[in-house]
């Protein structure tokens, strides 16, 4: 169990107040990541588990019997699978087990409607809003597992930095950098990130070899137990031009800008707009995506870097933020990006992995 018991109590104390305003009788989640930030417990997806939670306590349906740590006062189990073979709806068993709780619950919230509720005679609310508000404020075992997975990142980017030559497959960067990720987190990883390509706009790694000048974009996140970094790193095949050098300069002045500007009550918006004529239009570059975005048990979550919304920074928030310069001189481009966490005061970097490239 990486995330603690009293990080997981607090957070299902949030939720049960949260209820309680909106006048909801329990609490049904089935979303695995959102079970494992109230509960601490985690299993292979292929697995189903419900976790119901009511004002007096949290009940955990599992397909198999088991005493591994989790945050709950009970646990049932469930048949869900019959000699090794997984049963077609693992959530209708998991409800039938729930029975007996769900008595005299008329308002029930739920982050997912599983098919068996459709007929329930309950009254079925969305979810989505409470945990958004619950996860948003990272907790201190949520922040370690965070940093947790940012070193499988850190450790997948020294791979490359090793390995990185003219001919290299980019299947076989790609699965270096999955190997060490692995290697280092000490367990399988989930979702590995979006930008595998060199000399392209991104994408997923392709059987092609590198070639000498052009920038290798690896934007990479290892997802930990749901919990999801996200960093990029930009390098050169060979010898970086004087503009590749310029641009990454360029870049990562934006983000010593946003690292010594935020703090709780800034404008993510202004952030984003601060940087946008820090960047666009440079030696005739381009910088037209987002700043960054929230990250934690999703890969995109609030606060939004963004200014297409108007969030805020608070206490407690984590985000990734990813200034990069696009253009033909610089043989498509150069993005750089780091993890922060924001404090009462400022912000901490989570990411140490060198910028150069």
């Amino acid at each position: 169990m990486l995330l603690t018991l009293e990080g997981c109590l607090d957070r299902q104390r949030r939720l049960r107040a949260l209820l309680s305003e909106q006048r909801m009788d329990a609490a049904m989640i089935v979303h695995p990541h959102h079970i494992h930030l109230l509960s601490g417990w985690w299993m292979r997806p292929i697995f189903q588990p419900v976790l119901l939670i009511t004002p007096d306590r949290s009940v955990l349906a599992l397909p198999c019997a088991t005493d591994d740590p989790a945050a709950v006062d009970e646990r049932i189990a469930y048949v869900g699978s019959k000699k090794s073979t997984i049963v077609d709806d693992q959530y209708a068993e998991a409800i039938r087990v729930l029975e007996p709780a769900l008595k005299g619950i008329a308002n029930l919230a739920i982050d997912q409607v599983p098919g068996a509720l459709l007929s329930s005679d309950m009254k079925l609310h969305d979810l989505g809003p409470m945990l958004r508000q619950i996860k948003r404020t990272k907790l201190a075992d949520e922040i370690e597992i965070l940093r947790k997975a940012i070193s499988g990142a850190a450790r997948a980017f020294a791979w490359v930095r090793q390995n990185l030559s003219p001919g290299v497959n980019e299947i076989d960067v790609y699965n270096g950098c999955h190997a060490a990720a692995v290697k280092a987190v000490g367990e399988p990883i989930g979702e590995f990130g979006n930008d595998f390509t060199s000399g392209g706009e991104g994408g997923a790694p392709r059987d092609r070899a590198v070639k000498s000048g052009e920038l290798y974009v690896l934007d990479l996140g290892v997802t930990l137990r749901g919990y999801s970094s996200d960093l990029c790193r930009t390098f050169a095949i060979s010898k970086p031009t004087e503009p590749q050098l310029t641009a990454q300069r360029k870049c990562a002045e934006a983000l010593e800008y946003v690292q010594s500007a935020a703090k709780p009550g800034v404008s993510c918006a202004k952030l984003h707009d601060d940087v946008i004529k820090m960047l666009d239009g440079f030696n005739g570059w381009s910088f037209g995506h987002h700043l960054g975005h929230g990250i934690g048990i999703f890969p995109h979550e609030s606060p939004r870097l963004n200014n297409q919304w108007d969030d805020t920074l608070r206490e407690g928030d984590v985000f990734a933020c990813e200034p990069g310069l696009y253009g033909a001189e610089l043989m498509t481009g150069i993005r750089i990006e780091d993890d922060f966490v924001v404090t009462a005061t400022g912000v901490e970097k989570l990411s140490d992995i060198p910028r150069e490239i």
